[in-house]
């Protein structure tokens, strides 16, 4: 199974427990990556790799816009 990292943080409990051959994909935080992987899983880093992703618009709190994120990709530091 292939899984995003909120069933590890968020949804994982004593009568749910994600298997041990699981994937994890590591997208909201990457300081999620070192808990999971020292928890016995194996894990995909995404977090800070995406080449687009959301901010919110200046003119509205409520409202979001995708802008291109080329510059925050590559300058990406792995905390790793």
């Amino acid at each position: 199974m292939i899984c995003w990292e909120e069933l590890l943080t968020h949804l994982q409990t004593s009568v749910y427990q994600v298997p041990k051959d699981s994937i994890v994909q590591v997208w909201i935080n990457e300081t999620s990556l070192k808990p999971i992987v020292e928890s016995g899983y194996r894990a995909v880093l995404s977090a800070g790799l995406y080449l687009s992703k959301q901010k919110p618009v200046w003119s509205s709190a409520s409202h979001s816009m995708w802008e291109d994120t080329w510059e925050d990709m590559y300058s990406y530091v792995n905390p790793v």
